[in-house]
């Protein structure tokens, strides 16, 4: 007799699970996987006749699902989401207090504020608890060319990122689809070098199809994105998730901002007196070009890395 597949342990370990085996999945069973990672929350209380509504199945289809995956059954399932719902109410709790929506105490610029703070918090959360960061950081630093990819609401935050981490270090790029050229700038694409992707649903096409490349040509991937179903979270050398729950129908991207620049401070931190010595080559060459009407000596330092009070 064929031995029971041993399952999944905690939601961390279902997740692992579920996006290394996804593409093995039948297409009913990716549609239960795809909304166990997306809406872990929802689904943690919801009856096996319910999960399998929402996902268009039958409910002796989720029975095999849990049991192809090493599961007893169904209610094993529905606790491992229950234990994700738990991880995460402590930090809910923290922020009850804040005007989560917009109501007609605290307007609109009271909702957006509370709401744009929630996300921030949840995001970093989940980088402290699930996230890689030494790593990550060590990567931006040492690649030998950063390579950075966003489109439509990704490109703002992912423009900042590429911008920042030009100052600290040669060899970063940010990618464009601009005249067709997004394959031009990947040709040298390739073990050694890094690129960070950052996509939301709905999942640009050229943004996964940069991420598969990046994958293929064997280059490190770190991937900002919106939950653990997403195509550019599956196989990434490191992947962060990100809150963008808005207070209207439009998604926010407070939190990708300061994720972005986050980790543009930790690899200014980590690359110490090589930073700053690209920061001190770069204030020059400004310098040189009259590019603000500002003096440079007078500005307040974008960076300040340690010792720079320092006589």
């Amino acid at each position: 007799m064929a031995r029971r597949r041993a399952g999944p342990k905690s939601y961390a370990n279902l997740t692992e699970l579920l996006q290394s085996d996804f593409e093995e999945l039948t297409a009913s069973h990716q549609r239960i996987a795809r909304l166990l990672l997306t809406e872990p929350a929802n689904c943690a209380f919801m009856t096996i006749s319910e999960l399998a509504e929402a996902a268009e199945v039958d409910a002796s289809t989720v029975s095999r699902f849990a049991a192809r995956i090493g599961l007893t059954g169904y209610p094993a399932l529905a606790r491992l989401c229950q234990e994700r719902l738990r991880a995460d109410a402590q930090l809910l709790q923290r922020f009850d207090s804040l005007a989560y929506r917009a109501s007609s105490s605290a307007g609109a610029f009271g909702g957006v504020v509370a709401n744009d703070q929630r996300n921030i918090a949840q995001t970093f959360a989940h980088v402290q608890a699930h996230g890689h960061w030494d790593e990550t950081v060590a990567t931006l630093a040492r690649a030998r060319t950063v390579y950075v990819v966003g489109l439509r609401v990704c490109y703002s935050p992912a423009y900042l990122l590429a911008y920042l981490l030009s100052m600290l270090r040669a060899g970063v790029v940010f990618i464009s689809t601009e005249a067709g050229r997004l394959p031009d700038w990947l040709r040298d694409l390739g073990p050694g070098d890094a690129l960070v992707v950052a996509s939301i649903h709905p999942y640009s096409r050229d943004a996964v199809a940069t991420f598969q490349f990046a994958q293929r040509r064997g280059a490190t991937t770190i991937s900002l994105t919106d939950n653990a179903a997403s195509p550019i979270a599956r196989g990434a050398s490191f992947v962060y998730y990100v809150e963008t729950a808005g207070v209207s129908i439009m998604r926010s991207v407070t939190a990708f901002v300061s994720l972005a620049e986050t980790l543009a401070s930790a690899v200014a931190l980590r690359l110490g007196k090589a930073a700053r010595a690209e920061l001190s080559a770069q204030e020059e060459m400004l310098r040189e070009f009259g590019s603000y009407e500002t003096h440079l000596d007078d500005a307040p330092a974008y960076f300040r890395l340690s010792g720079d009070d320092k006589a």
